[in-house]
């Protein structure tokens, strides 16, 4: 089936994270062994900073082929969809989905529209990142991945786990298989680690000092409004003290809503951020998302009005509570 194609290519959703980028390197390395051909590469709008970061120090470059798209017969071409369920995750690239030839979708997130469009859907729950389910493909066709991957696929996994707070039974197998194999997991950690800038740093104050706290009994609810660095400034809230974080990141080309979650919110409560309240912004607004139990993001294109989208949230998180059993008056939280 691979080779019934003129083009192949992989494509991650913008802004790769480390877990994208090394599911995207594994797949790269598994269609180039079965096939002989070294696929595409296309990472909308590049790996992001961590991922980047994490290129730097093992001296990795990624071959990226950005216009290749625009110069093939896409009816002839088959699209490996790694770490996203989602059309408008692709970026740019968001509208050929229609008109590629075939969809393999390569996800651990809850379904989107590109499952149903898919030729092949090899999805899993029971895993903690996309890097697994890429890893047990490679394995199960006894395809070894060079060192530097491996190490690779080892940090997305310590990512998208929050460094193994999130892992599944599966996930502690892969990484003693990658120790096995001569992996440092000391050395991935290290990887891992990125002093914040001084502008990222600035951002999370400044994101402090804008920031709207809210009280449903125990539960505490944090949203604030930022120009950038929205994951990190919600990880800063959440360790402040919040059970639950918006961070609104106003761009001029689309409104990101990015959620964090605290244990007691995915654990305790067994609420979704992503399914649960991110996704529910579809009956207000054309944006896409997804995520995990306590991390989740929502992009929705153009501009809207931002007070309008915090109430709406309010007004879903309060929904969900309810569905969980916490009910009692909403209080904000002042001086």
């Amino acid at each position: 089936m691979l080779k019934d194609h003129q083009t192949l290519a992989i494509i991650t959703h913008k802004n790769a994270d480390p877990d994208a980028v090394a599911s995207a390197l594994i797949m790269e390395k598994v269609i180039e062994s079965l096939t002989k051909i070294k696929p595409y590469l296309l990472l909308p709008e590049g790996p992001n900073l961590l991922s980047k970061n994490i290129l730097s120090k093992l001296s990795m470059e990624l071959e990226l082929h950005e216009q290749v798209l625009k110069q093939v017969d896409l009816q002839k071409t088959l699209l490996i969809v790694v770490d996203t369920s989602y059309s408008k995750q692709l970026g740019k690239y968001s509208d050929i989905v229609d008109k590629v030839s075939r969809i393999i979708v390569i996800d651990h997130h809850s379904s989107g529209d590109l499952d149903g469009k898919a030729f092949l859907a090899i999805k899993s729950f029971n895993v903690a990142s996309t890097s697994e389910i890429a890893y047990i493909i490679s394995r199960s066709l006894n395809i070894a991945l060079p060192i530097k991957v491996m190490q690779l696929s080892l940090a997305g996994i310590l990512y998208d786990s929050r460094h193994l707070l999130l892992a599944k039974p599966v996930t502690f197998k892969i990484i003693s298989e990658l120790i096995e194999k001569g992996i440092s997991y000391q050395e991935v950690v290290k990887l891992l680690q990125i002093k914040p800038t001084v502008a990222e740093r600035i951002a999370r104050i400044k994101a402090s000092l804008r920031s709207r706290y809210y009280r449903v009994k125990d539960i505490i609810i944090g949203i604030t409004y930022v120009g950038a660095y929205e994951a990190s400034v919600a990880r800063s809230l959440i360790e402040l003290g919040s059970d639950i974080v918006f961070v609104i990141g106003d761009h001029d080309d689309e409104i990101r809503v990015i959620a964090r979650a605290s244990s007691t919110i995915t654990d305790d409560l067994g609420i979704h951020v992503s399914n649960d309240i991110l996704s529910k912004l579809d009956q207000y607004y054309k944006g896409s998302g997804g995520g995990h139990p306590g991390a989740g993001g929502y992009n929705i294109p153009g501009q809207v009005e931002l007070e309008e989208l915090r109430e709406k949230l309010i007004k879903l998180t309060l929904k969900a509570l309810k569905s969980k059993g916490v009910v009692g008056q909403l209080v904000e939280i002042k001086d």
